[in-house]
C-alpha cells in the first residue's frame, strides 16, 4: 500500500533473514536499499533510528553489489559503462579514486588511445601513484611537441616511484625488472630530449 514504508521492508528483510532464506534475504535487501533511497529523500520525521540505520546499511550494501558488478565486468566497454552508470547513481560514492583508475585501465585495455590518454590526464591531475597514467600522458604530449615542462615534470614522478614502488602481485621478479627498465628508459630519454630540444645542456 505504501511503497516508501521503509519500515516494512526493512521487516521483510529482518525475516527472510531468521528464516535462513539467502535468495529472499537478498531480494528484500535490495528491495529496502530502494525504498530507503525514496524514503530518505523526504524522511520521515517520525521514523525510529533502527529503521533509519536498516535504510543506510540496506543503501551501502546495494551500492557495493553495484560497485562489485562494474568493477569486474569481463569486457572493458561494458565495465565502463557500467562504472559511468554507477558513478550517476552515486555520486557521493567513495570508490570515485578507484574508478577513474578502472576507467583509464579499461580504456588501455580496449586499445582505446586517446580516450586512454583522455582518461589519464583526469587521473594525473590530482594522483601521482600512477606511473604508468604519467608515462603515457607525458609520451602523448612528447610526440605531439606539446608542453615540454609537462613531459619532464611527469618523467620525473614516474621515475620516482618506479624506483620506490613495490614489486606488483602476481608479477615474477624478472618481469617486473623489465617492466621498470622499460619505463625508467622511456622517462629518461623523455627528459634528455626536452631538454637537449631547449639546449638546457646541463
Amino acid at each position: 500500500f505504501d511503497p516508501n514504508n521503509l519500515e516494512a521492508a526493512c521487516l521483510n528483510w529482518r525475516i527472510a533473514a531468521d528464516m535462513k532464506d539467502p535468495a529472499l534475504t537478498d531480494v528484500w535487501m535490495k528491495q529496502a536499499g530502494y525504498v530507503a533511497e525514496r524514503a530518505f529523500k523526504t524522511p520521515d520525521p517520525d521514523m525510529s533510528q533502527a529503521t533509519r540505520d536498516c535504510g543506510t546499511s540496506a543503501r551501502q550494501a546495494n551500492e557495493m553489489e553495484a560497485y562489485k558488478e562494474a568493477f569486474t565486468a569481463k569486457n572493458p566497454a561494458d565495465r565502463i559503462k557500467l562504472l559511468e552508470v554507477f558513478l550517476v547513481n552515486h555520486p557521493q560514492t567513495t570508490h570515485a579514486d578507484d574508478i577513474e583508475i578502472a576507467v583509464f585501465l579499461a580504456y588501455r585495455e580496449q586499445g582505446d588511445s586517446a580516450k586512454a590518454v583522455a582518461a589519464a590526464e583526469k587521473l594525473v591531475a590530482h594522483n601521482d601513484t600512477r606511473e604508468d597514467a604519467m608515462l603515457l600522458v607525458a609520451e602523448s604530449y612528447f610526440k605531439a611537441g606539446r608542453d615540454p615542462n609537462a613531459v619532464a615534470n611527469l618523467s620525473r614522478k614516474a621515475i620516482d616511484r618506479v624506483n620506490k614502488g613495490d614489486k606488483p602481485e602476481g608479477l615474477s621478479d624478472a618481469d617486473w625488472a623489465r617492466n621498470k627498465t622499460a619505463e625508467l628508459t622511456q622517462a629518461n630519454y623523455m627528459i634528455g630530449s626536452v631538454n637537449f630540444q631547449a639546449e638546457k645542456w646541463e
